[in-house]
């Protein structure tokens, strides 16, 4: 039988205990994750899909797909407000420039990339 000595042992639980924490997103991290793909979502709606909002359907298919990517802890407050910012800084952008501008163009590509498949 193979037993560990106690320094070992705790070594080892210190260093698995770094690497969940490196690897688990901080609250802070998965809000702007969470935002970046609702900001993409409505800038797909105004520059791809003339301006048009998705069906409920729709909707409901690319909100799953962005809380299995990003949703995980965040409180309703936190969705909320996110969708809510997402929705306007997103407005904002078009209005000050057409959709080639590079953030509206990488948000576009954000969606291509990780949520078009979901719909």
């Amino acid at each position: 039988m193979f037993k560990l000595s106690i320094p070992l042992a705790g070594a080892y639980l210190a260093a698995a205990a770094t690497i969940i924490t490196i690897a688990t997103p901080t609250h802070a991290e998965e809000r702007d994750e969470f935002l970046r793909l609702h900001q993409s979502v409505r800038a797909h709606e105004l520059c791809r899909n003339g301006g048009q909002a998705y069906s409920r359907d729709q909707q409901l298919k690319l909100a799953r797909a962005i809380d299995r990517m990003a949703g995980g802890d965040l409180t309703a407050a936190d969705r909320l407000e996110s969708v809510l910012e997402a929705k306007s800084s997103v407005s904002r952008m078009r209005h000050a420039g057409s959709c080639s501008g590079e953030k509206l163009v990488d948000l576009i590509e954000l969606f291509d990339t990780k949520l078009a498949s979901a719909l």
